[in-house]
């Protein structure tokens, strides 16, 4: 699973910023 660096900030990931 690995979410885009926008997706994952909006979901409140931040690890996929790259």
């Amino acid at each position: 699973f690995q979410p885009s660096s926008t997706s994952a900030k909006s979901s409140g990931y931040g690890f996929a910023d790259k």
